[in-house]
């Protein structure tokens, strides 16, 4: 995360995101960012389809919306 901050405060990458991660660890990753002020997860893509849906029991439930 620190390194991914370094990299929007230079102007290389205007937002940090990730790709098909567990959701512990964007939540990891997030809180960690909270915590020292560095810049948040914008954008996660997942993997969503009838054969993959873990989408529905991993992430559901860590969105702030189903709290």
């Amino acid at each position: 995360m620190r390194t991914l901050d370094d990299l929007v405060r230079s102007g290389k990458v205007r937002y940090v995101a990730l790709s098909d991660s567990p959701a512990w660890y964007v939540a990891q990753a997030q809180t960690l960012a909270q915590e020292r002020y560095w810049e948040p997860i914008s954008i996660v893509q997942l993997e969503y389809s009838l054969a993959e849906r873990n989408i529905e029991f991993e992430y559901i439930q860590a969105t702030p919306a189903a709290r």
